[in-house]
């Protein structure tokens, strides 16, 4: 984001311009984009996404960490 920030704007707007192709609203689009030339903008999304992706981790890794721990001690009781 620091060393390629019109890269990765571009590659954004890119694909949030063919939400338009799949039913989306129009406006709501054209505001993404518009929100995505300022560099506030870009910084949001990008924090959004680490978001997203950190809470998907840490879902992940409980689940699997209760799988184990149940396979763990359903092999230790035989």
């Amino acid at each position: 984001m620091v060393y390629r920030a019109d890269d990765l704007r571009k590659a954004v707007a890119d694909s949030v311009s063919q939400f338009s192709g799949r039913g989306y609203d129009p406006d709501k689009i054209q505001q993404t984009l518009e929100l995505l030339k300022t560099p506030q903008g870009l910084s949001l999304f990008v924090g959004f996404v680490l978001f997203i992706m950190c809470v998907i981790f840490i879902v992940g890794a409980s689940i699997g960490g209760a799988w184990y721990s149940a396979w763990v001690r359903k092999r230790l009781r035989r």
